[in-house]
């Protein structure tokens, strides 16, 4: 009778433990935000889906990514729609960086694999780029602050990276002056908003792209002007 009881408690666990994982992986990919109410689900349907459900290195590499744009949406929407407190916001800015890092790191450590996936490095380059398009169409600059640091982070790793990789590849270090040249564009809309320092740094990195040589302290440069 003992032994019954057991069976059926496993079996109910069981299946209570497929009705939760459907039920997140359901709305995996909803608008919630952290702070709402099934936020948690909605959590659990992402990681189901990453470690369980997928399970080729490079697509779990670029799933990263997708989520810490997805927090980066769900960043964005806290700021501007909510009187959120504070742990909503430091929670989604906590899981932001570590879906950076984690891409990063995948990235690195495929490269080192099978040289193809650099693209893997570049696509964390690209992403983080684009991050910071985003981030500096903020309403709430403030707020953004240090989102922006964190994308900083990775899109000089990448570079760093990248340039280490293709020191001596004249077309992929001219693939990544025009990155960085994307880089320059984005710090150039907020040149009225530099202190003297980061102003001098700017203007230097301009000779630095224009000489097309020492790109990554050209990077280096742009990203001290943030």
């Amino acid at each position: 009778m003992k032994i019954k009881s057991i069976k059926i408690f496993v079996i109910a666990f069981a299946v209570s433990i497929l009705i939760v994982s459907g039920i997140a992986l359901s709305i995996k990919n909803s608008s919630l935000v952290s702070g709402d109410a099934f936020y948690f689900m909605k959590s659990v349907g992402e990681k189901i889906d990453l470690h369980f459900l997928t399970f080729n290195a490079q697509d779990k590499q670029e799933k990263h990514l997708m989520l810490a744009d997805k927090r980066l949406n769900e960043f964005e929407f806290l700021i501007d729609n909510r009187n959120t407190e504070f742990l909503p916001l430091l929670g989604t800015f906590n899981e932001y960086r570590k879906r950076l890092d984690s891409a990063a790191f995948m990235a690195e450590n495929l490269a080192l694999i099978d040289a193809k996936f650099v693209a893997n490095i570049e696509l964390v380059y690209i992403e983080t780029l684009n991050h910071l398009i985003r981030l500096s169409e903020f309403e709430n600059r403030t707020a953004a602050k240090d989102l922006r640091e964190v994308a900083l982070q990775y899109n000089s790793r990448s570079m760093k990276r990248l340039l280490q990789l293709h020191q001596y590849d004249e077309n992929n270090t001219t693939l990544y002056k025009s990155l960085i040249e994307q880089l320059y564009e984005i710090a150039s809309a907020r040149e009225q908003e530099m202190g003297p320092e980061q102003l001098q740094n700017f203007q230097k990195a301009r000779e630095v792209l224009d000489q097309g040589v020492e790109l990554e302290y050209a990077h280096d440069l742009l990203v001290s002007t943030f």
